[in-house]
This record gives structure tokens, C-alpha cells and sequence, in this order.
């Protein structure tokens, strides 16, 4: 008797309780996915600086092996 009174709160009940599981697994893979895209934009922005890395790394060898070792006192 009572039915179609209270199915607009059933209703809100059942829409609340999807929501409540929905929301988190939303929210989490929102959150991965910014965290992919920051991790993918750092890194395109580092390639190029990898050949001035290399050249950087290959004038210090060159600069350590060219200087006069250091005598122990």
C-alpha cells in the first residue's frame, strides 16, 4: 500500500549506495592516471636533455683522468 510512497526514497537509496561503491574506484583511477600522465610529461621533458647529460658526464671523466692525482698526506 505504502509502496509508491516510499519508492523515491528507495530509489535514493539504491542511487546512494552505487555511489558509495562507484566513487572510490572512480576517484582512484582518476588518481593513477594524473599520476601516469605527470610521471609521462617528466620524462618527455628529460629525453632531450639526455645527450648534454652524456656529454657532462663524458667532460668530467675526461677532466679526472687529465688532472694530477691528489697525494695522501
Amino acid at each position: 500500500m505504502f509502496f509508491l510512497l516510499t519508492l523515491p526514497f528507495r530509489i535514493l537509496l539504491i542511487k546512494t549506495t552505487v555511489a558509495l561503491i562507484v566513487l572510490p574506484i572512480v576517484l582512484v583511477t582518476a588518481l593513477v592516471g594524473v599520476a601516469i600522465a605527470v610521471f609521462a610529461v617528466g620524462f618527455a621533458l628529460l629525453i632531450p636533455l639526455l645527450p648534454i647529460l652524456a656529454l657532462v658526464g663524458l667532460v668530467v671523466v675526461i677532466v679526472k683522468l687529465a688532472s694530477r692525482p691528489a697525494y695522501a698526506r
